[in-house]
């Protein structure tokens, strides 16, 4: 019995873990929180993920979830600088924002990164957007 136990905790937590069933918003936060993290080098982390508007489809055989939306991240150290751009990035969920340890005059808007800081990253004019893709291992940023 004890066995029995310890494989369905196993079972459970594997499928926790794969994101089999994991929710497409769920998903895209998930993707946003690992990307925030990287892109800013660890300056700043994914506060407030607010889902806009989203549409779920299927084409050519793949289901696809695309979603607009918006995000809050906050400064989780002082130093380096938030560069926030028009330009998009068709790639990149954050499309338009980055870190850097020095300020480069040339970027649209620079900002010192503060501790604490909430940064709003939503614009009415510039709504972000991105469309995932679902496949066996679960819901994946798709590259269109």
């Amino acid at each position: 019995m004890i066995q029995l136990r310890r494989l369905l905790s196993v079972c459970c937590a594997s499928l926790a873990l794969c994101g089999c069933s994991e929710d497409p918003t769920a998903a895209m936060e998930r993707i946003l929180r690992v990307q925030v993290a990287q892109q800013s080098v660890g300056y700043l982390n994914l506060s407030k993920f607010t889902k806009r508007d989203a549409v779920r489809g299927q084409e050519n055989g793949v289901e696809f979830y695309h979603v607009t939306y918006s995000v809050e991240v906050q400064g989780m150290r002082n130093g380096g600088f938030l560069n926030i751009c028009s330009g998009h990035d068709k790639y990149s969920p954050l499309q338009s924002f980055f870190v850097r340890e020095t300020p480069n005059r040339w970027d649209c808007f620079t900002m010192p990164v503060e501790m604490g800081h909430v940064y709003v990253m939503a614009d009415n004019r510039l709504n972000r957007e991105a469309t995932l893709a679902k496949h066996e291992s679960g819901w994946v940023l798709s590259q269109q």
